[in-house]
């Protein structure tokens, strides 16, 4: 048997990921119809394979990458659907997509011109502005 699976020889040969990707497409679709709410992690017990396996059959089998891909864009605009039309709150919402969809918190330190938001100043730099604001907060509060 070829050496097809995550931890050697395996059952999941290349026509058996080919059989999963098709029938991952067609759960993309049926779920998007529906616009059902899901877990990645359920489609892949349901097909018999641990969701470890995801990323390894991914490497393995485009088709299977592809079909993965659709299912989790397709997961993404489930839930954001189902949470914006229950009235959900702002938070809720990014708390879900965070989970369900690896939705991270990213802060931009670049601007639309490349240059850094924040300037790299150097450390002795940046004592001498420390400093300097520290001794213009004690004079603004004596004069109170």
């Amino acid at each position: 048997m070829a050496k097809c699976g995550p931890k050697g020889p395996s059952k999941y040969t290349p026509a058996v990921l080919d059989n999963f990707a098709g029938q991952i497409e067609q759960r993309a679709k049926d779920y998007r119809l529906s616009e059902m709410m899901f877990l990645i992690s359920e489609v892949a017990l349901d097909l018999d394979f641990l969701p470890d396996y995801f990323d390894d059959f991914s490497k393995l089998n485009e088709g299977f990458s592809l079909a993965l891909k659709k299912l989790k864009a397709v997961q993404e605009i489930n839930y954001h659907k189902s949470l914006v039309k229950c009235g959900s709150n702002t938070g809720g919402i990014i708390f879900a997509m965070k989970n369900a969809c690896k939705w991270r918190d990213v802060q931009e330190l670049t601007g639309k011109d490349g240059k850094d938001l924040v300037p790299d100043y150097p450390r002795k730099e940046m004592l001498e502005i420390l400093v300097g604001v520290a001794e213009f907060r004690a004079k603004r509060k004596k004069k109170k």
